[in-house]
């Protein structure tokens, strides 16, 4: 794999968030090292894929810390993340990898080959803590579930508009 455009070392912060109203929202990722940040603009399933994995590998390697604390997701924009990162794009390419010898993560992210940089090559990567990890899991299973509720039947969201459950009128596919 080529090397990382952005190398932000060690995570300070590590946040998912997400903007607008259910069923219309637009989801990111907001990172610190230092003096450095990136806005990277994620789609919702490649988020909750992270915080999955990242949730499944805890519980192996360090079930304690998995088991860490609730947290609560907070209402508003993160206040203190710099208005001008130096690093913003659209994640294509999301890949975690472990160390279990040092306890983090290392997230490669690569951009969406809609963009105009060369395909595949990673564009930014940046280590995390175990803790952060386990914050930054629970972070975004709660923005997941601040979505719009589900139908119990079949799954779908439900919205403001009718529900035409296919489980409910008897046409399974």
């Amino acid at each position: 794999m080529a090397e990382a455009q952005y190398d932000f070392g060690l995570a300070t912060h590590l946040d998912a968030d997400a903007l607008g109203e259910p069923g219309h929202r637009t989801f990111r990722l907001l990172v610190r090292s230092g003096s450095s940040s990136a806005l990277l603009w994620i789609e919702k399933q490649q988020l909750i894929a992270l915080g999955l994995a990242i949730e499944q590998v805890l519980a192996q390697v360090a079930p304690q810390e998995a088991q860490r604390g609730e947290f609560t997701l907070s209402t508003g924009p993160i206040s203190d993340f710099p208005l001008n990162p130096q690093v913003e794009f659209r994640v294509g390419q999301l890949q975690l990898g472990h160390d279990a010898v040092n306890q983090q993560f290392q997230l490669i992210v690569g951009e969406s080959e809609d963009e105009e940089r060369e395909a595949r090559q990673p564009r930014l990567t940046v280590r995390t803590r175990y803790r952060l990890a386990n914050r930054l899991s629970k972070q975004i299973a709660a923005l997941a579930a601040a979505g719009r509720p589900r139908c119990p039947l079949c799954g779908e969201p439900l919205g403001p508009e009718p529900h035409h459950c296919a489980l409910s009128n008897g046409h399974v596919h």
